[in-house]
């Protein structure tokens, strides 16, 4: 975490960090999202943290094969009040599925202006590469 923390305070766009989290619904995995949170600030960084998966939702709209919740996990107690005996794991999810939510909530943050200018520099960059190579080549 504090690798992370470093990362992102010293990124130029910090103010614009925020940190998509996917996770088991089950005590330790719902926590997960408070933990980040606080263990982040206490290396002095704050930054969103949004669970994207496993939510109630999704369990509810592709109908995910339920586990036993854990009892030995301390968080357990705490689960068991909010959502009871049941837990989910996130790998239930298709893969496909998974890869349209994820693909979904970057698209929804992603300056798409900025992202083309990048995408255009770098053609020319590889462009430049290309031409300097071919020009090495004996022919």
């Amino acid at each position: 975490m504090h690798d992370v923390a470093q990362r992102m305070l010293d990124h130029e766009y910090y103010q614009d960090c925020r940190i998509l989290y996917m996770g088991d619904h089950d005590p330790s995995g719902i926590d997960m999202h408070r933990d980040i949170r606080t263990r982040l600030q206490e290396f002095g960084c704050t930054a969103e943290v949004e669970r994207i998966a496993l939510t109630q939702d999704q369990i509810d709209e592709y109908d995910l094969p339920p586990n036993p919740t854990k009892k030995i996990d301390p968080r357990s107690r705490k689960y068991y009040e909010k959502y009871g005996s049941k837990s989910w794991e996130l790998d239930a999810l298709d893969p496909e599925v998974l890869t349209e939510i994820v693909e979904g909530r970057i698209l929804e943050y992603l300056d798409k202006d900025r992202h083309d200018g990048a995408l255009r520099q770098e053609q020319k960059e590889k462009d430049a590469l290309e031409r300097a190579v071919a020009g090495m080549i004996p022919s």
